[in-house]
């Protein structure tokens, strides 16, 4: 008897995990045909709420005696509420995001060159979308009016989060995670 009840408890349990597996692979094979779409037709924002840059040891100590106090490392910084984000608008890109790292190359004097990774409605060069697996792959090129030119990387996984990774030719490599989400508004967007 207690054979029995252990083999219906298995029976039972067989049917739950395969009925609540089942559900996942079609929510997600249709929430990454909309990501996929949206990529497509370039019509998308990235919202970010976390940097990770990639620095120096020296860089690091400076980074982590600044931002240990509220709870950040040189590591990891929250830009959540920060106003972060980037758009993808037909044929041009805009972002604004925040630099924390080393710059490879001089600036100039007086402090006319913008400190963050920021450029404004920049026409893209190699627009790609990808779809791999449980993900969507977007990537191009774009420069600043400072001739800064940026590689961008952004895998977009089912439930809208991203993974970003910006190249600079002037600044260390960036990378932001946040969330993705349809060009509702552009009006809203602006501000």
């Amino acid at each position: 008897m207690s054979k029995l009840k252990f083999l219906s408890a298995l029976i039972i349990f067989g049917m739950v995990a395969a009925c609540s597996s089942s559900k996942d692979p079609l929510v997600t094979a249709d929430t990454l045909n909309k990501i996929e779409n949206l990529a497509n037709e370039r019509n998308f924002v990235v919202e970010f709420n976390t940097a990770y840059p990639q620095n120096t040891a020296a860089s690091q100590q400076v980074l982590n005696s600044f931002l240990i106090q509220n709870g950040n490392s040189a590591g990891r910084i929250d830009i959540a509420g920060d106003g972060a984000k980037l758009t993808v608008d037909g044929e041009t890109s805009t972002a604004d995001l925040p630099f924390f790292g080393e710059r490879r190359v001089g600036g100039s004097y007086g402090g006319t060159e913008n400190v963050g990774i920021e450029f404004y409605q920049a026409t893209m060069k190699d627009y790609k979308v990808l779809r791999q697996g449980e993900k969507v792959t977007v990537t191009y090129g774009v420069s600043n009016s400072e001739n800064d030119y940026f590689d961008v990387r952004m895998d977009i996984y089912s439930k809208y989060n991203v993974r970003a990774l910006i190249i600079s030719t002037k600044k260390t490599n960036m990378q932001y995670d946040g969330s993705f989400r349809a060009v509702l508004d552009t009006a809203s967007d602006e501000n």
